[in-house]
């Protein structure tokens, strides 16, 4: 979570974390100036999630209520995954889905 926070404030955004949601005991709120405020749900993950297909398979329930949030909120909903193989890996959630996002992991440098 703190290593989230940390790497949303180096490149620019205010995250705030949320601590009212129990389908994410890890969630973020992050916004930045000109930019659309993203709602991250932060996952540990002890084995690799290298792609969309294993999150899905390894963390049903929560992908499922991740893709019900979407229509709920203004923000570009994600799912971020740290694993000791992998890292960080970057999720955007859509309704029918979840797909890796590029584009953040480029912002980020990742």
């Amino acid at each position: 979570m703190y290593e989230a926070i940390r790497l949303l404030k180096e490149h620019g955004y205010a995250p705030f974390r949320l601590l009212d949601n129990p389908d994410f005991t890890d969630a973020i709120i992050a916004t930045k100036e000109k930019s659309a405020g993203l709602l991250i749900a932060i996952i540990y993950s002890q084995k690799q999630v290298p792609d969309a297909h294993t999150l899905r398979t390894l963390f049903p329930q929560k992908v499922d209520k991740a893709c019900a949030m979407v229509k709920a909120t203004p923000h570009r909903t994600m799912i971020w995954v740290n694993s000791p193989v992998s890292g960080w890996r970057f999720y955007r959630v859509e309704v029918g889905g979840i797909s890796y996002d590029w584009d953040i992991a480029k912002e980020l440098g990742r």
